[in-house]
């Protein structure tokens, strides 16, 4: 008896366990990588949340600094850019509102004189934060500023 095919043989029509298993192992290897994806997305994603929160708080922190009065032309004189009036920050980064998922950044302030005349200071914020409770990244901001600015 010959099948449509030309070929000899009584056995039922159908896939053999060779090709079964070769299916299903090719099967996994894409929804491996699927998850693995998937998984690494994820990750990144909140990776990125993290780092624009630190982003946002030395930001903030920026602009505190630049809002400080300095003029140095009136009587008395008035400086409030020192690092005395801007302590290291602690603070929670605001990614979720489950307790247990609260990242703790630190943010330190940096003030550096420039220039004495014309008078010029350097402001440079460095936002502190883990990712993952393993490695701790940095985001730093800077800026320049002269005073009544």
């Amino acid at each position: 008896m010959r099948n449509r095919f030309g070929q000899s043989g009584t056995g039922q029509p159908g896939f053999t366990l060779v090709e079964v298993v070769i299916g299903m192992a090719v099967a996994l290897l894409i929804l491996g990588g699927v998850w693995t994806g998937y998984w690494m997305s994820v990750q990144r994603a909140q990776w990125s949340a993290g780092a624009l929160a630190a982003h946002t708080l030395a930001l903030q922190r920026l602009e505190q600094v630049r809002s400080a009065r300095w003029e140095p032309r009136t009587i008395p004189e008035t400086d409030e850019i020192t690092p005395t009036n801007f302590p290291d920050q602690v603070e929670p980064m605001n990614l979720s509102s489950r307790p247990e998922h609260l990242l703790m950044a630190t943010t330190t302030t940096l003030i550096r004189w420039v220039s004495t005349n014309p008078p010029l200071k350097l402001s440079q914020v460095e936002c502190r934060w883990p990712y993952r409770n393993r490695l701790v990244y940095t985001s730093t901001m800077a800026t320049y500023r002269a005073p009544d600015q």
